[in-house]
């Protein structure tokens, strides 16, 4: 017969019995652990932010416009063995944009007056065609100072006069350049001048470039975009320009579409 079990050889496995447990007691995180997972990364990204702030700050805050057309006088831009922009381009870029941002919130006539003659002076003598996008900004942002504003008045004096006249010769001018992208922006700079009587001055050149089959495919797209605003704004009825656009509008090259569009849409107008 077997023996019962003694009573001190039965395991207790009630509940509230010390029977021992595979799992492993689980400690909670100790202070240093936390310290090293949250507090000092917090720390890190603090002081990062606070030397970019100070950058800024040494930097200098969105330039003013007079800022932008002073440092447009600092050369330094120029490539380098025709591959590099120099490194004072992305600056005096900057400056440029910052100059067409700050004419959106509206210029009083002496303001326009200012601009436009400092605008033809940096054009002149303090930039090139090896500089990016940098002229052709200027020749827009020269092209927007005497864009008609409606809540304005006709801004007709004769010192207003005689700076639209000296800023419509010098898009004309730059219009001829050697460099496609120049005379591209400086012929939709001329857009702008749409509705005052100056811009009669451009048509000539427009249909020049547009009728020129030796001209880069660019350029006479540029000069058929702008011929649709300036020839609506000033004669509805100008034959020349009306004959001339139907005449691209039916060109037959398959490399012309675009050019093609862009006379349908000025004919439009």
């Amino acid at each position: 017969m077997d023996s019962l079990p003694m009573p001190a050889d039965v395991k207790d496995t009630s509940a509230g019995g010390n029977a021992p447990s595979s799992t492993p007691l689980v400690e909670p995180p100790s202070v240093k652990l936390i310290v090293r997972l949250f507090l000092i990364p917090l720390l890190i990204v603090a002081v990062a932010m606070g030397i970019m702030f100070l950058i800024g700050r040494m930097a200098g805050g969105e330039p003013t416009l007079d800022e932008a057309l002073a440092r447009l006088k600092h050369r330094g831009g120029e490539r380098t063995a025709d591959l590099l922009v120099g490194p004072a381009s992305k600056q005096r870029y900057i400056d440029a944009k910052t100059i067409v941002d700050k004419m959106k919130s509206g210029m009083s006539e002496s303001e326009r007056i200012t601009l436009a003659t400092q605008l033809v002076e940096i054009l002149d003598n303090y930039t090139n065609d090896d500089e990016g996008d940098i002229r052709h900004f200027v020749l827009l942002a020269l092209g927007r100072s005497w864009q008609k504003d409606p809540s304005q008045g006709a801004m007709d004096s004769p010192e207003a006069l005689d700076s639209r006249q000296t800023a419509m010769s010098a898009l004309l001018k730059y219009a001829d350049d050697k460099d496609v992208t120049t005379r591209k922006a400086a012929l939709l700079a001329t857009v702008y001048f749409a509705g005052r009587e100056e811009s009669k001055n451009a048509i000539p050149k427009l249909l020049e470039k547009l009728n020129d089959a030796t001209q880069d495919l660019d350029v006479r797209m540029a000069a058929a975009t702008a011929l649709g605003p300036i020839a609506a704004a000033v004669d509805p009825g100008q034959k020349d320009v009306a004959g001339d656009l139907n005449a691209a509008m039916r060109d037959t090259e398959p490399k012309d579409i675009e050019l093609v569009w862009d006379a349908a849409l000025s004919l439009a107008q």
